[in-house]
């Protein structure tokens, strides 16, 4: 999967993993901060940032409520197991 930077940050090998774990923060931690990802220039990998304008992917999901179905859907599996 993916490592850990030497600025001790998760690193994700594509820029499309990061997008992927900026939605899944925001499914499993409602009240995150993350807002955005970005490349880095230590390790060339990508990191999810509370900085900077929210993802046009994140700001979708937001609006047209993948992000609130998500979290219904894992809200229904912790709850009932998954089907």
């Amino acid at each position: 999967m993916d490592r850990t930077c030497s600025s001790g940050k998760k690193g994700f090998n594509t820029q499309e993993l990061a997008v992927e774990a900026l939605l899944h923060v925001h499914v499993h931690y409602v009240a995150s901060k993350t807002v955005n990802v970005y490349q880095c220039e230590l390790c060339n990998q990508w990191h999810l940032t509370s900085k900077g304008e929210m993802h046009p992917e994140l700001k979708q999901a937001i609006n047209d409520g993948t992000l609130q179905e998500r979290i219904k859907k894992l809200e229904w599996e912790r709850r009932y197991g998954k089907f």
